[in-house]
């Protein structure tokens, strides 16, 4: 039960009208438990990681303290059935897609229809086979945090996943064979696009989502070093860590859809 500290000095004589409302208006209030509240009362709850979230109800909101990020129970999506945790800021927010295709954790993914997503999937650097790239956001289910912590697994087409659309989000780059530590590495301010991605990803069943350092001069081979231009890295990803055999994951400020091929250096 929920106690009230008088602190007001109600030993003085006479006792006024206002001594008592300001008794009962300066009070300490204390000892509140979860009994004490409304039904309906929905209270932010702080967790350590996000593997640490439980307990839903709709609309519930709960800090994970290791990202520093809250996030909210979206409960049964546009009538669907399905309930998902999304990010809700401050400095990320996420919606909810189901993929068309299979997609590594991390890849940048473009809209079919509805809530239908695939990864930005690029056979060159000049978008000559005409991949739409109106890419939305980046697949951040399956992202281990602290970041390349851990290998991730490809995620199933057909599966509702958490897309990070405005903010700081995951992105991937991978470790195509041959890739050069330099290539593998984003500066800090450097900008980001999305790119093609090797055979060998391929073969794995990672279709796309790649993104990687938008050089100066040309990015690919291409005379268009902006072209599927999509965010910006603020630190450098890399730092001389040794490869991992399936890339990386980075932070980076995502714009959305931005086309600029028609720019030049």
């Amino acid at each position: 039960m929920a106690t009230l500290t008088v602190i007001s000095d109600l030993t003085k004589t006479p006792l006024t009208r206002q001594d008592i409302h300001d008794a009962w208006t300066t009070a300490a209030l204390g000892s509140i438990v979860q009994a004490d509240l409304a039904s309906d009362f929905l209270s932010v709850t702080p967790v350590s990681s996000f593997t640490d979230i439980g307990g839903a109800s709709p609309g519930q909101m709960q800090w994970v303290a290791l990202e520093q990020l809250m996030y909210c129970y979206h409960d049964e999506i546009d009538d669907t059935g399905v309930s998902l945790w999304l990010a809700v800021g401050p400095d990320m927010f996420e919606t909810a897609c189901i993929l068309a295709e299979p997609a590594w954790p991390g890849a940048l993914v473009e809209p079919t229809f509805d809530r239908w997503v695939v990864p930005v999937a690029y056979t060159d650097s000049s978008l000559g086979d005409g991949v739409n790239n109106r890419m939305i956001g980046n697949v951040h289910t399956g992202v281990p945090y602290p970041l390349n912590t851990e290998t991730p697994e490809t995620i199933a087409s057909g599966t509702w996943v958490r897309v990070g659309i405005d903010g700081f989000v995951y992105g991937w780059i991978p470790n195509a064979s041959g890739i050069s530590d330099a290539l593998f590495a984003i500066p800090g301010g450097g900008g980001v696009g999305a790119a093609p991605i090797d055979s060998e990803r391929t073969a794995q069943e990672m279709k796309g989502g790649v993104i990687k350092t938008v050089a100066v001069g040309g990015r690919h081979g291409t005379t268009h070093p902006y072209l599927g231009f999509c965010g910006v890295q603020l630190g450098a990803a890399f730092n001389g860590v040794s490869q991992t055999d399936w890339g990386q994951h980075i932070r980076y400020r995502f714009i959305g859809f931005n086309d600029q091929s028609d720019r030049t250096p």
